[in-house]
């Protein structure tokens, strides 16, 4: 068995840049309460053990090489950005609960600039750049907060209850989904927040004319 040593995770996320990659190596936290998939159903991170298998994306089975408890105490989370985790609220990112995530997490989403394309493009981006995008933010934390640290022998991208899709490294670093560098994730960001004002300002649009249409009809044919 390949040991996994939290610490040294932790100290890897922000201090080793990976090989050939505009990324950092992010370990697999995951809060107390998170619920993965199994062949069972859904089991919350701190109920699984070593040697049991989740669900991928892909409907594969992966084996957990390694776990360890941890905690993300509240005091040294003030003084560190990176480490506070994000609280992406119901249905922002298809998800149908709210989730919290690690701030370096990385979420694995579809491409905004490649959704007419017939193949559907996936990236991933830190869970942090999406912060201030349709009310994603810094989670409210009153106290420390169990997490369990989860490792995996290959990449693969896991699937939280909700939803939200994970881009998990493997042992050596690498990542299943083609990682964006901080400026490329706010760039595609950038361009998610102006797809959604032209939604947002065509459905406005569309309602005051509709508004428009039905006050200038005669009272006996409104509501048809």
């Amino acid at each position: 068995m390949i040991a996994f040593n939290a610490r040294r995770a932790f100290r890897v996320a922000y201090s080793e840049p990976c090989e050939n990659s505009p990324c950092s190596v992010v370990p697999a936290f995951f809060y107390a309460g998170t619920k993965l998939a199994t062949r069972h159903g859904w089991s919350t991170v701190e109920t699984l053990e070593e040697g049991q298998r989740v669900l991928t994306a892909d409907y594969q089975e992966i084996e957990i090489i390694s776990l360890q408890e941890d905690v993300l105490e509240l005091s040294s989370c003030r003084g560190l950005v990176s480490d506070w985790p994000v609280q992406i609220p119901e249905g922002i990112l298809n998800n149908t609960q709210a989730l919290l995530v690690s701030a370096n997490q990385r979420l694995v989403l579809e491409n905004p600039t490649m959704r007419r394309a017939r193949e559907k493009s996936l990236i991933s981006l830190r869970a942090e750049t999406l912060v201030g995008y349709r009310g994603i933010a810094r989670a409210p934390l009153r106290s420390d907060l169990p997490r369990v640290v989860l490792g995996f022998a290959q990449a693969t991208t896991l699937v939280l209850d909700g939803g939200l899709r994970l881009d998990v490294p493997g042992m050596s670093g690498e990542l299943a989904v083609p990682p964006l560098n901080d400026r490329q994730s706010r760039s595609i960001v950038h361009k998610m927040r102006m797809e959604l004002a032209r939604e947002t300002f065509w459905f406005k649009a569309q309602k005051s004319a509709e508004r428009k249409q039905a006050s200038s009809l005669p009272p006996s044919l409104e509501g048809w």
